[in-house]
């Protein structure tokens, strides 16, 4: 799988409101790596920095901690349907805080992921939270990424009269394009009264396209040969979850309008619109979470204060994305529809729901360090739509496994299907919402 055109498929591990992603589809074998790894994290784990112990030097460790800062190595080896097998390693250092260790002050992400069939993705994420002693916290977000198998369904989400199943995952020939793109994003956001607050944001998305599909080349749609877009968001969000990662309950709301104008030289499309999202979580007996979210995402050419111009369009790389606080990729793959293709869905118009049972079994205390068990199932469902074309839906179900180190770090390990579709497996940092 991929992010921001190649993006779900490769290893970041950002906060729950950042443009994130998975490692997408591993076999069982790829899962069982994973999960042995962050085992021989804290199997591993050296003495903290005021103990008198410290590791074997013969024992090499991929966790530590040096002068209040945590640190993990986790090498990732999976296979999938959609991208092949994939081989990467993502890097996580974080600085808790002094008086809530169970949450992050800081943390940096590195992450390095190749797919044989498809994306190659270097990422990158730094976070920081409650500067000079407010609620005021930051976020950086780069991607870059080369995926020679991305796919582009046809206008109006598609498939130009071929028999291929919405679960299908590496596309045919005639739907693939050589895709080379940098993503570059910075959000900051302050709470102003109780869980009421903002948030502000900016990105630039610089997309080539060294080779076309027949199909992008036949179809011609705005971005057909790529292009760039500097878009600009504000947004007002309600945030009364107990805590980020690990979510028991509480409710996240995010209303945002956002502006891409077309700039010479700089960003080649003209193009406006709003996102909606709701997380709500429920907790339940035995600790076990209920966790739903919901999206709406609207794109349209054009700004509403400036004159048409020939620039107003809505690129086709664009209707993969939705926007907002929680920015990501859709829809399609492991972090919005599991069991459907990577982009699948998509449109100028993306409506996207999800309902998820997280179920704790246990945890265990590797070098003192808690390491969480956990269990969840779910459906997911989207639906997006281009003007002059009927819109496209479709749903899936997802099962998986839990892991959750130190109270930093969640590995997801899920199966999904969608109607019609074949069993797709995905290996994720982070919560899916």
């Amino acid at each position: 799988a991929a992010r921001t055109g190649g993006i779900r498929r490769r290893l970041a591990a950002l906060p729950a409101e950042a443009h994130r992603g998975g490692v997408a589809a591993g076999s069982l074998p790829g899962l069982v790596a994973l999960a042995a790894g962050l085992l021989a994290a804290g199997a591993s784990a050296p003495a903290r920095a005021d103990d008198d112990e410290t590791s074997p030097p013969d024992q090499p460790s991929i966790t530590g901690k040096i002068e209040g800062w945590h640190w993990a190595g986790v090498p990732v080896v999976s296979y999938g349907s959609d991208v092949g097998l994939t081989l990467g390693g993502a890097l996580f250092v974080y600085a808790p805080f002094s008086e809530r260790p169970s949450e992050q002050r800081h943390s940096i992400t590195v992450s390095l992921s190749y797919a044989t069939r498809g994306p190659k993705s270097l990422d990158g994420g730094w976070t920081a939270k409650r500067l000079l002693g407010t609620s005021l916290s930051t976020m950086l977000n780069l991607h870059l990424s080369d995926d020679g198998q991305m796919p582009y369904w046809g206008e109006g989400a598609q498939l130009g009269g071929l028999s291929t199943p919405p679960g299908f995952g590496s596309p045919p020939e005639p739907y693939r394009y050589h895709d080379r793109r940098a993503f570059l994003a910075a959000v900051a956001r302050a709470l102003v009264a109780g869980p009421f607050g903002w948030h502000v944001r900016a990105r630039y998305l610089n997309v080539g396209v060294p080779e076309q599909s027949a199909l992008l080349a036949s179809s011609s749609p705005p971005g057909a040969r790529g292009g760039r877009v500097a878009l600009f968001e504000a947004g007002l969000l309600w945030d009364s979850r107990d805590r980020d990662m690990g979510t028991h309950r509480g409710v996240f709301a995010n209303l945002a309008a956002f502006a891409a104008p077309a700039i010479g030289g700089v960003s080649d499309f003209g193009f406006h619109g709003w996102d909606a999202s709701v997380r709500v979580y429920v907790p339940l007996v035995l600790g076990a979470t209920l966790a739903m979210r919901g999206v709406w995402d609207v794109k349209r050419a054009g700004i509403p204060w400036q004159s048409a111009a020939p620039t107003d369009a809505v690129p086709f790389f664009e209707r993969m994305l939705y926007e907002g606080i929680s920015y990501n990729e859709g829809l399609g793959g492991g972090g919005t529809i599991r069991g459907v293709a990577r982009y699948r869905i998509s449109g100028e118009d993306k409506l996207l729901g999800n309902v998820q049972l997280r179920i704790p079994l246990f945890t265990v205390h590797p070098a003192g360090k808690p390491l969480e068990f956990g269990l969840s199932a779910g459906v997911d469902a989207g639906r997006a739509s281009q003007p002059g074309y009927d819109a496209v839906q479709d749903a899936g179900a997802a099962v998986g496994l839990r892991l959750a180190w130190d109270r930093a770090i969640l590995a997801r390990f899920e199966v999904g299907r969608a109607r019609g579709g074949d069993n797709t497996f995905f290996v994720g940092f982070g919560e899916m919402f």
